[in-house]
């Protein structure tokens, strides 16, 4: 059987300056918000109408962010950490991403939730060494 003859193809190159992306972010990326799109999250939940409001205390430094609520004779304490660093704040000290604090009135700590990490410790005393999530 004999051979096509072949024919010589053109191949264009297309151009599209005015419709041009930069910085395109990666798919683990994508999810995180940039500092102009962060906005407060507004936490709901009910209560009786002899309660007092809670007192939401926002905490922030270089390592996390997070948040005090006493409300209900009731303490929480929310933390998320925001770079590769620990969280230290208020007394806690973690390499979770997202730590939270269950305390009575007192101080005294009822539960702790970590997501991710190693340690969790509270005012010094550790609380979590080995890789657990809910304590």
């Amino acid at each position: 059987m004999s051979k096509k003859p072949t024919t010589l193809k053109s191949v264009e190159t297309l151009k599209h300056d005015a419709n041009r992306r930069k910085n395109i972010l990666t798919a683990e990326c994508q999810s995180v918000p940039k500092p102009e799109e962060r906005k407060p999250v507004t936490v709901l939940y009910p209560r009786k109408a002899a309660d007092p409001a809670p007192v939401i205390a926002p905490l922030l430094d270089g390592t996390g962010e997070g948040a005090r609520i006493e409300a209900d004779g009731r303490r929480y304490r929310l933390f998320i950490r925001r770079n590769a660093e620990a969280i230290a704040l208020d007394g806690c000290q973690s390499d979770a991403d997202l730590v939270a604090l269950f305390e009575d009135a007192s101080g005294h700590l009822h539960r702790a939730v970590r997501v991710g990490g190693t340690h969790l410790s509270v005012n010094g005393q550790v609380v979590a060494q080995e890789i657990t999530t809910v304590l």
